[in-house]
């Protein structure tokens, strides 16, 4: 079993949990036809929206650092990042450092992944624009 973020055109992605690349791309392609042809995306009559991207991941993304402990490097740099001077406002490092545990990154281009765990594999857009 693996687990996929389809990365819809508009930004917004899924995660999507299936036991082959095969049935990932059974999934964007018939998103993509949805899409195509003007149909509903799902139960809520929303209309589809076209597959920009699926990235692949063994585990399931949102679980990325789900034990809390990050190195005590990383952990530096995240106070350091919000530091004035030799000074640190607690409530921002607090910030700082809580914001390491968060399996998301803050911002993300369009097209990116929304999560801050490595992709193993991105499957070929020819998958489902074909």
């Amino acid at each position: 079993m693996s687990f996929y973020e389809v990365i819809f055109e508009t930004g917004e992605y899924s995660v999507l949990e299936a036991d082959s690349d095969d049935k990932a791309l059974e999934f964007a392609k018939e998103q993509q036809r949805r899409a195509v042809a003007g149909e509903s995306g799902g139960p809520g009559g929303w209309p589809a929206t076209r597959v920009a991207r699926v990235l692949k991941y063994d585990e399931h993304p949102g679980e990325y650092i789900a034990s809390g402990m990050v190195s005590a490097k990383d952990a530096k740099a995240a106070v350091d990042s919000v530091a004035v001077g030799d000074q640190v406002s607690v409530w921002e490092a607090a910030a700082a450092i809580r914001d390491l545990s968060n399996p998301l990154h803050a911002e993300s281009e369009a097209h990116d992944s929304n999560y801050k765990a490595p992709e193993v594999a991105e499957l070929d857009a020819a998958g489902w624009e074909a």
